[in-house]
C-alpha cells in the first residue's frame, strides 16, 4: 500500500484492510498447497492404485478441504469485518511500560507471566494488524528450534507449528529441525526414537545449540528423553519450552467413559480395543502415571537448562469442531483447551522453571489450517527469552 495514501485514510479503515489482506494471502496460500498436493496425491495413485495410495490421497483430501473452507471462512469474516481485533499495547499504560524496559533492556520487576503476555500482546497486534509495527524486534538468535510433536501427529500433513516456523525460516532466518516422533506410542519408546535422531543430528551440527519446542505429549516424551540424556543435553541443549504439555497428565484421561472402555478392552472378547486406543501414550497422558513419574524424576533432569511452560485454554465455542467433540466426550471440571487442563499444562513451583501463564486457544492452533498467529507465539517466546538471557 502507498505509504501517501495509507497516511490519508482513517486509521479503522487501514486496519480492516490490511486484516482483509492478511486473510487473502492465507487463502491463497491454502489454495495454492492443496492444489499441489491434490495433484501429487492423484498422480501417485494413478501411478499405483494401492490401498496405501488411496488412504494417502483420502487424508490429503480431508485436510485439504478443511484448511482451504477454514480459510474461505476467515476471509468472508475479515471482508464483514466481523470480530473484534486485538488491542494495542498502547492502550494499556501497564503493558506499555513493560514493553519500554524489554527494548531498553531493563529488569523488569513483574511475574514472568506479565513479562511473556505483555510480549505476545505486542506480537499478537502486529501479525493481526499488518500495518502497525510491533513495539520489540526479533532477537538475533543462532539457535536451532528442535520442534517436537504430540499425540496422532500422523493424521496431519504437516508437524504442529511447522507453518509458522517455515514462515519465520523466511523471514528471519531462524533454524529449525523436526525430529519425527510417532504419535501412537508412549514415550519410553518416543524418547529412544529422539535419542537416535537428535544425537545423528548433533553429529552433522556439532556446533549448533538447540531449543526444543514440545507440544502436547510431545513435551512429555522430550521430559523422558532429557532425564536419560542428561550428559547430552547440558552440552548440546539450551532448553525447554512445553506448549500446552500435559506434564503431570491430564484428567481427561483419566474420565469415566476411558476407564469403561479400557476395562473393556482388558477382556479377551474386546482385544481389538487395546490397539484403537492405543493404551501405551494414555499411560503417559494420565495423571495418576504421569504425576507421580514427574514428581520421582524431577531432580534427575538436566541442571544446566532452562525451563518454560505454556499452557492454552478455550472456552467450547471458541474451539475447533474436533476439540467441542472431545470437550464433550472427555469432560473435565477444570479449565482447559479441549485436551490439557490448563493447572497440569504447567511445571509446579517446586520446580526451577518459568511459568508463563495461559493464552487464549484450542488444542489444535499448531495446525497448518488455524488462523491463529502461530509466528507470534513462537516471535514471543523467542523475545522473551532472549531478554532473560536464555538464549
Amino acid at each position: 500500500m502507498i505509504k501517501g495514501l495509507s497516511d490519508a485514510m482513517p486509521n479503522s479503515l487501514v486496519k480492516y484492510l490490511a486484516r482483509a489482506t492478511r486473510s487473502k494471502v492465507f487463502l491463497k496460500n491454502a489454495s495454492l498447497t492443496s492444489f499441489k498436493e491434490l495433484s501429487l496425491g492423484m498422480q501417485k495413485f494413478k501411478a499405483d492404485p494401492s490401498s496405501k495410495n488411496a488412504l494417502v490421497l483420502g487424508k490429503i483430501f480431508a485436510t485439504s478441504s478443511t484448511w482451504v473452507s477454514s480459510s474461505t471462512i476467515r476471509f468472508g469474516q475479515a471482508l464483514l469485518n466481523i470480530g473484534a481485533p486485538i488491542k494495542s499495547p498502547q492502550e494499556n499504560i501497564r503493558k506499555l511500560e513493560i514493553l519500554a524496559k524489554i527494548a531498553r533492556g531493563e529488569e523488569v520487576e513483574n511475574s514472568n507471566e506479565e513479562i511473556f503476555k505483555s510480549i505476545y500482546r505486542d506480537r499478537l497486534h502486529h501479525y493481526l494488524n499488518p500495518l502497525t509495527p510491533p513495539l520489540l524486534s526479533f532477537p538475533k538468535t543462532e539457535i536451532t528450534v528442535v520442534l517436537v510433536d504430540g499425540v496422532l501427529n500422523e493424521i496431519f500433513s504437516t508437524s504442529m507449528f511447522e507453518r509458522g516456523l517455515k514462515n519465520l525460516n523466511r523471514l528471519y532466518g531462524l533454524k529449525y529441525f523436526i525430529p519425527k516422533v510417532r504419535g501412537t506410542k508412549g514415550s519410553t519408546y518416543n524418547s529412544r526414537f529422539l535419542t537416535l535422531q537428535l544425537k545423528r543430528y548433533l553429529k552433522n551440527h556439532p556446533e549448533e545449540k538447540l531449543w526444543l519446542l514440545a507440544y502436547s505429549k510431545g513435551g512429555v516424551d522430550c521430559l523422558h528423553f532429557l532425564k536419560n540424556n542428561r550428559e547430552l543435553a547440558n552440552e548440546n541443549i539450551l532448553g525447554i519450552s512445553t506448549i500446552a504439555c500435559p506434564i503431570l497428565g491430564s484428567n481427561k484421561f483419566n474420565g469415566n467413559f476411558l476407564k469403561f472402555v479400557n476395562y473393556m478392552a482388558e477382556h479377551p472378547q474386546f482385544d481389538k480395543l487395546d490397539n484403537f486406543l492405543f493404551r501405551d501414550f494414555q499411560k503417559f497422558l494420565n495423571p495418576l502415571h504421569q504425576t507421580p513419574w514427574f514428581w520421582r524424576n524431577h531432580r534427575k533432569l538436566p541442571k544446566n537448562l532452562f525451563y518454560t511452560s505454556l499452557a492454552l485454554r478455550a472456552d467450547w465455542y471458541e474451539s475447533h469442531a474436533w476439540m467441542m467433540l472431545t470437550k464433550m466426550i472427555f469432560r473435565s471440571k477444570s479449565i482447559n483447551d479441549g485436551i490439557v487442563d490448563v493447572d497440569k499444562a504447567h511445571f509446579p513451583k517446586e520446580f526451577k522453571a518459568d511459568i508463563l501463564g495461559t493464552v487464549r486457544g484450542h488444542h489444535l492452533i499448531g495446525t497448518r489450517s488455524s488462523y491463529f498467529s502461530q509466528e507470534a507465539l513462537i516471535e514471543s517466546l523467542l523475545i522473551y527469552l532472549d531478554y532473560k538471557t536464555l538464549i
